[in-house]
């Protein structure tokens, strides 16, 4: 590591650990509705599952919550007009600030009727994008601690004039088609079973070297709106009239194993500012290193590898506490085939329903 790297490191761990010691301000679901509104964050949970607890995601529970099953899903008249909108803004909170990443969600307005918000996000973003939260230890005994747990909930404004946020406004609203009630309420019960089967947040996908193929997805708020889009058009009276976006995406390139966790797991979150310095160089939000990149990287086995990958691209776990990990055996590759399979966190503009061509000339970084 080198001294520029490790004084970035021990800058944004100071902002961390201060916004850890104030109010939280860690995730777009996480901050206060703009102009005082007192939403109610809907949140899609089967009765089955038990809820996130209390004291681990407290900043989420200070929000107005209703936990809503699948008897309970929004409805609508299978008849009525439904515009769709895809809707986005930067994260103004300290690692959306320090990272650049933005936040997506998809809109739809029933004629004559109320407007929703659906999105997918993680209740702690610390815990789902850097770090675990506590019990950083070397020991195998004592788990680390990742509260990372994910969620799609809506918003309603049942005036129809507006898309309820919490935090900031949209910063970009794309009107991006038209469908029908019984689409809006059979799309109520899609997103009921994506949160059901995704239940961890990943922020990065991983990708193989030299082909660009993807080793392991992605489960973030952009993948949950792409996914939305591509199961709305496959629907009767439904016309999607955008092929791409633009989205936040974080490309890591590496070969992985799977591993229970060990001393070595341990021990490699036991540093914290030498992780963050990894992790921005990873993201690519840092001065370009000068000495050698790192070789591994270790995270929470939440799902299993792509098909591609000999996988089955599911979930494997769903505990704070996870057992299993992934070992990252990083490349770090200078020529890229798109703009959406450069190495780092970086927002493009992405095809949403064809597989990605990787042909063409290639970009330099």
């Amino acid at each position: 590591m080198t001294q520029q790297h490790l004084m970035y490191s021990v800058f944004v761990l100071g902002i961390l650990a201060t916004a850890k010691s104030a109010t939280p301000d860690l995730g777009p679901v996480l901050q206060d509705a703009a102009g005082g509104q007192n939403l109610t964050v809907h949140v899609l949970w089967p009765n089955s599952r038990p809820r996130p607890g209390e004291s681990e995601y407290a900043p989420f529970f200070k929000k107005t919550l209703e936990w809503v099953s699948a008897e309970k899903l929004p409805c609508v008249e299978p008849d009525a007009k439904v515009d769709l909108f895809y809707l986005t803004k930067p994260i103004f909170s300290v690692v959306g600030k320090t990272t650049g990443i933005w936040h997506g969600a998809l809109g739809l307005r029933v004629e004559n009727g109320s407007s929703y918000v659906f999105e997918y996000t993680s209740l702690d973003f610390e815990a789902a994008l850097v770090y675990p939260d506590r019990n950083t230890t070397a020991s195998v005994g004592e788990l680390l601690h990742w509260p990372s747990a994910a969620i799609v909930d809506y918003l309603i404004d049942p005036s129809g004039t507006t898309f309820p946020e919490t935090g900031a406004a949209w910063k970009e609203t794309h009107s991006i088609g038209t469908t029908t009630g019984a689409v809006f309420n059979m799309f109520s019960r899609w997103a009921f079973d994506y949160a059901s089967n995704h239940s961890r947040y990943l922020v990065w996908r991983v990708l193989e070297n030299n082909t660009e193929r993807t080793l392991l997805d992605s489960r973030q708020c952009f993948d949950f709106v792409f996914h939305g889009i591509r199961f709305l058009r496959s629907q009767e009276d439904t016309e999607i009239t955008v092929e791409s976006l633009p989205r936040t995406v974080a490309n890591v390139y590496a070969s992985i194993e799977s591993l229970d966790f060990n001393e070595s797991v341990g021990n490699f979150f036991a540093n914290k500012k030498r992780v963050l310095a990894e992790w921005f160089e990873l993201s690519r939000k840092m001065p370009i290193r000068t000495g050698p990149h790192s070789k591994e990287w270790y995270w929470p086995a939440w799902y299993s590898l792509t098909e591609y990958a000999g996988g089955t691209d599911q979930l494997l776990q769903d505990t704070d506490f996870p057992h299993t990990y992934h070992r990252y055996a990083l490349a770090w590759p200078k020529q890229f085939k798109t703009t959406f399979t450069q190495i780092g966190l970086h927002r493009a503009d992405m095809p949403i329903f064809s597989e990605f061509h990787l042909e063409g000339s290639t970009i330099q970084v």
